[in-house]
């Protein structure tokens, strides 16, 4: 894929425009994540999930999040 040009105008169209153009997208990457949720009791859980987007020259995320929840 190519680079995409895209064109904007503030306050409905009749504003300022600007142009912006995107780069190119990168290929082979990999989006992956796994969670695991631990239930205590009838109205108790936490949870931990892990997501990682990897496979690129240019970028690498990594996110780590966590929860609990009380059902009433």
């Amino acid at each position: 894929m190519n680079p995409t040009g895209m064109s904007a105008a503030l306050d409905g169209g009749s504003g300022p425009g600007f142009g912006y153009t995107t780069t190119a997208p990168a290929r082979d990457a990999v989006f992956a994540g796994a969670g695991v949720t631990l239930q205590v009791g009838d109205r108790w859980n936490a949870n931990v999930y892990y997501n990682a987007d990897f496979g690129r020259s240019d970028f690498t995320s990594q996110m780590i999040s966590g929860g609990l929840g009380f059902r009433f």
